[in-house]
């Protein structure tokens, strides 16, 4: 029964996702800031791949080529299997890949892929919700806060 209705809600969602979605302010610039320092970037969500791409052609295929989604017979994020695919795909290595995420299956995921992370407070969880489990919660917070943050990345990455 629950297959059944998660089917349903897949479905659903994949047909409404647009509803109430949208870029969060300041987005759109860091994106577009991180492609004009030729940096890959992928989603990875474990929404439905039809959404995922979706989503990504309206709001971000601009800045983001690769957007990965629920895929038969890939685990689900916390497993890192999707995150080392689209890895893979945009021909990357973890020590040169940094996961930004907005949840504590974020936090799971880029541990049990062996990379770093960045979780931000835009998205799912509340600022003081990462506060706990972020060890780099602040310096998110510094880089978005203050405009000189575009100077800090490498021109060659």
């Amino acid at each position: 029964e629950f297959e059944t209705i998660f089917e349903t809600f897949k479905e659903y969602y994949t047909a409404h996702c647009r509803i109430k979605t949208k870029a969060y302010p300041g987005i759109e610039e860091m994106l577009k800031t991180l492609k004009d320092k030729n940096v890959k970037m992928a989603i990875v969500s474990n929404k439905n791949m039809d959404a995922v791409r979706e989503l990504n052609e309206i709001y971000f295929s601009e800045y983001i080529s690769l957007a990965v989604g629920d895929t038969a017979g890939v685990r689900r994020k916390p497993y890192p299997d999707s995150v080392l695919h689209a890895m893979q795909l945009l021909d990357s290595r973890k020590e040169h890949t940094v996961y930004v995420g907005d949840s504590e299956v974020d936090k799971e995921t880029a541990e049990n892929a062996g990379m770093d992370y960045v979780l931000v407070s835009w998205g799912f969880r509340g600022r003081e919700y990462l506060i706990i489990r972020n060890k780099f919660f602040f310096q998110i917070i510094f880089l978005l806060q203050f405009p000189a943050w575009k100077s800090i990345l490498p021109a060659d990455q």
